[in-house]
């Protein structure tokens, strides 16, 4: 019974390595954020946007928006936000991967860097890989052009088609939109005291 029980355990446990076998994860920050992969579109809720992605290893495009809120005083904010664009990115590795870029320092800054927004890759292994934005969606039917090119020197790798299977995205509270929606649902009398319990901090 006991040897039988073990077997079923080692069976489990075989079974779950497979699942999770080949799958990557590839990370966002809120202020640049997926809006579709592949064929399949994004959905984010009203209070998150998803920031991570769960997906199979393979070429994927992406449709990518950037969004970023700053305070211009103590009271008043101005978001700052891109035209959606696009990049493919490639995942070769098992891992994690993240999406970076540089957020701007000030409001203007940000005002150009949403009329051309820029991003880089960073692969599980530490290598940055810089993506090239495209303003429409590109067709991989025929033979791409270079669309990323590799801060550090590695073998060039096969053309592969996109990779169709469905991503898993995960959503994070998004604590301004939480703000926002509440401060409209309050009275006059309620946004006072707020903002008198803010000052009292």
């Amino acid at each position: 019974m006991t040897v039988k029980i073990y077997g079923l355990f080692i069976t489990l446990l075989t079974l779950l390595n497979f699942a999770y076998a080949g799958s990557t994860t590839v990370n966002f920050s809120s202020e640049l954020y997926p809006l579709q992969v592949n064929e399949q579109e994004v959905e984010h809720s009203l209070f998150s946007k998803v920031t991570e992605l769960e997906l199979a290893p393979g070429r994927h495009i992406l449709k990518l928006k950037y969004n970023d809120l700053y305070e211009l005083n103590y009271d008043e904010h101005e978001v700052i936000e891109s035209n959606p664009f696009w990049v493919i990115v490639e995942l070769t590795e098992e891992g994690d991967y993240q999406v970076l870029f540089q957020r701007p320092e000030s409001v203007d800054l940000a005002k150009q860097f949403a009329k051309h927004p820029s991003a880089s890759l960073q692969t599980p292994s530490g290598q940055a890989v810089e993506l090239e934005t495209l303003k429409f969606r590109p067709n991989l039917s025929q033979e791409r052009p270079v669309t990323a090119r590799e801060l550090a020197p590695t073998a060039s790798t096969p053309v592969a088609p996109p990779n169709d299977r469905p991503a898993k995205g995960i959503s994070h509270p998004d604590a301004y939109s939480m703000l926002e929606f509440w401060w409209q649902q309050a009275n006059d009398a309620q946004r006072a005291a707020f903002l008198e319990k803010i000052k009292g901090q």
